[in-house]
């Protein structure tokens, strides 16, 4: 299993880097970190071609930069580096994701968000909106050594069964809890019981489609908006949200749509954007899951674990 690793800024490539240790912890899971340099372009000069290995104009070259990075993933996880030239960064990340297929895109937030811990920059954004495999968002400053909890968001609207089969794949590989969560923004006190209700139903008939053994909690935040519910949820520092794409997705790849796009200007731990086409393969993580549950229920004598 190999995940692609963004670093430009170095720190936003930091936060990226740590991001991807303490998902390929526990996974055996392998790091290609990638620095890609913008393609020669005749009318415009100030993005000249260099050498690699090149300081200019006070800027470290890709060679410093990834030296760096390399310098930031402990012994225990694996990790390679490259250096690729394309018309984009989230193109140069899309195409060496698909070269060595990866499973997983990561990238750090920009460093210009003022308030948030969050700001989606031209390259999370250009990547959540095209690309064919999942991407992961790291908040700046992250620095959680692994991952504790699995959160799916789950919802309605098609593309649910990919994040619910992606979540316990993904929780079962790494012994973790998976916990499902449904956010309510209800500006009306009188349509909450009911609303609340409902969520909750479904939420129930979601956790019971898996596997008995798997150990699986179900959480509902309200609030007027998205995000005053995710303010009102509990986070651990180990926590992992998983979203579907947008309905509005073309193909196989990525669209984040607008309650995402609203998780991510509070959210204070990483967040995977799943696409749809993500559903085939998960389904078939699901068989080896559904034996890896069994295995660690067996091991753990509190055994399987559900409440709302």
């Amino acid at each position: 299993m190999r995940y692609v690793v963004g670093y430009g800024a170095a720190d936003t490539g930091a936060d990226a880097v740590a991001l991807a240790v303490a998902i390929a912890r526990a996974q055996s899971a392998s790091l290609d970190i990638v620095h890609v340099r913008r393609r020669s372009e005749p009318f415009n000069p100030s993005y000249p071609e260099q050498d690699p290995g090149a300081e200019r104009g006070g800027r470290p070259s890709p060679r410093t930069l990834l030296e760096r990075a390399r310098s930031l993933v402990p012994d225990d996880v694996e990790a390679r580096t490259h250096t690729r030239t394309a018309s984009s960064f989230a193109e140069g990340l899309m195409t060496v994701a698909q070269q060595f297929d990866a499973e997983l895109i990561i990238v750090g937030a920009a460093s210009s968000g003022l308030w948030s811990r969050f700001s989606v920059g031209t390259v999370a954004d250009h990547l959540l909106h095209s690309s064919p495999v999942p991407v992961a968002l790291a908040p700046r400053g992250y620095d959680a050594p692994r991952i504790t909890r699995i959160s799916a968001a789950i919802g309605s609207r098609p593309g649910a069964q990919a994040v619910l089969d992606t979540g316990l794949a993904a929780a079962a590989r790494r012994r973790v809890r998976l916990r499902l969560i449904s956010l309510l923004a209800l500006g009306n006190v009188k349509d909450r019981p009911e609303a609340r209700r409902h969520t909750q139903r479904m939420l129930d008939e979601a956790a019971h489609t898996l596997p008995a053994a798997a150990r699986v909690d179900t959480a509902i935040a309200t609030g007027k908006t998205i995000e005053n519910a995710i303010d009102r949820m509990t986070w651990e520092p180990g926590d992992l949200v998983l979203v579907g794409s947008s309905r509005l997705a073309h193909g196989n790849r990525l669209f984040m749509g607008s309650t995402a796009s609203k998780m991510l200007r509070t959210l204070p731990v990483p967040m995977i954007v799943v696409p749809k086409s993500a559903a085939a393969l998960a389904a078939d993580a699901v068989a080896d899951a559904a034996a890896d549950v069994a295995d660690a229920a067996g091991a753990d004598s509190t055994g399987s674990q559900r409440r709302s």
